[in-house]
């Protein structure tokens, strides 16, 4: 994609121009639509998004420049998100900032006369669209985050004390994004009933490291799985910032869970079924089932034992895995040469 060096501003508020212009570097050209005496286009979408499509198109079809355009405005929950799309009309016609907040405080008074009183929800929103008349400009960062609000993605965030994951979480809720993933959660057991409440799963930090504070048991970092476990939460354990050498150890990170009191099949999921259910990769694996993929190993003595544990084979989608490698191949010659058994 080409850079951007000539920008038409798609407003003929001079006030949100000036605003715009002063954000961009100063390697872009801006032009005005007061340049072209263009008037604004009717703005008839349902959505911030819809209206500031429909002013960029419009725009940018008139001049033949790429085109920068918004839509904003202020939704209140109180007052079923309005005025919302309607923001700047209920300004009246010279769109008077102190007309339309003083409406808002008329508003909220006929809806309840103690609002001054009261925590009032209310959010500031604004959609920004660029369009080009020949060919549209796709924002990726922003079309990347579009299925977390019709929840085809989860968000994934992470963050490990109590206060931070509790605001995280209630920031997304405002958003209305509902599949939430704690990754770290590493006093996440203190808030097991608000993640059960909001149905937030976690992914658990691996149980082998020790406490991070002083005072704090010294088994603290093994137990935690096993509270979330027993509230309700759906638990997956991952292997934090060591991931590249850690995998391996990702069975006996469960087992470690097992030697808490937890059920060995229940730990045993905590890096099968429920980590596919966290990452929404359930319907194909996961478990053992007809119609998924076969991808499992198979062990001599107990899987989740680091001392009894030896594979003897392993299967990615039904296609057997090699075992073989550097290791494997100088403990079998150097198990001959001294006569050492398995």
């Amino acid at each position: 994609m080409k850079k951007i060096s000539k920008l038409l501003i798609g407003t003929n508020n001079k006030g949100k121009y000036k605003e715009i212009r002063d954000l961009l570097t100063k390697y872009i050209k801006t032009h005005s639509t007061s340049e072209f005496k263009l008037k604004s286009p009717r703005e008839d979408g349902q959505t911030f998004k819809e209206n500031s499509i429909i002013k960029s198109k419009y725009f940018s079809k008139k001049t033949k420049l790429i085109c920068l355009a918004d839509d904003s405005g202020l939704e209140i929950d109180i007052l079923d998100k309005s005025p919302g799309i309607y923001s700047a009309r209920w300004g009246g016609k010279k769109g008077d900032f102190k007309k339309a907040i003083n409406k808002v405080y008329k508003e909220l008074s006929k809806k309840d006369k103690n609002w001054k009183h009261k925590k009032i929800k209310a959010r500031f929103i604004c959609a920004l669209t660029i369009y080009n008349s020949n060919k549209e400009i796709i924002n990726l960062a922003f079309e990347s985050m579009n299925g977390l609000f019709d929840n085809s993605q989860t968000l994934f965030i992470h963050v490990d004390d109590e206060k931070g994951i509790i605001d995280a979480v209630n920031f997304s809720k405002n958003f209305d994004i509902k599949n939430i993933v704690i990754i770290g959660g590493y006093q996440a057991h203190l808030i097991s009933k608000f993640l059960v409440k909001n149905n937030v799963a976690v992914l658990i930090q691996h149980t082998h490291s020790l406490p991070n504070f002083e005072d704090e048991d010294y088994n603290s970092t093994y137990i935690n799985p096993k509270k979330l476990i027993n509230a309700g939460v759906l638990v997956g354990i991952h292997t934090g910032e060591a991931s590249n050498f850690q995998t391996r150890n990702l069975p006996f990170y469960a087992g470690q869970v097992a030697a808490q009191g937890i059920d060995k099949e229940i730990a045993l999921q905590l890096i099968t079924s429920n980590t596919a259910k966290i990452l929404r990769i359930d319907k194909t694996l996961g478990t053992l089932e007809v119609g998924k993929s076969a991808t499992l190993f198979v062990s001599k003595g107990d899987a989740l034992d680091m001392k009894s544990n030896q594979l003897t084979n392993a299967y990615i989608s039904g296609r057997k895995v090699s075992l073989e490698t550097h290791q494997t191949e100088l403990w079998k010659r150097y198990s001959k040469k001294y006569k050492l058994s398995n």
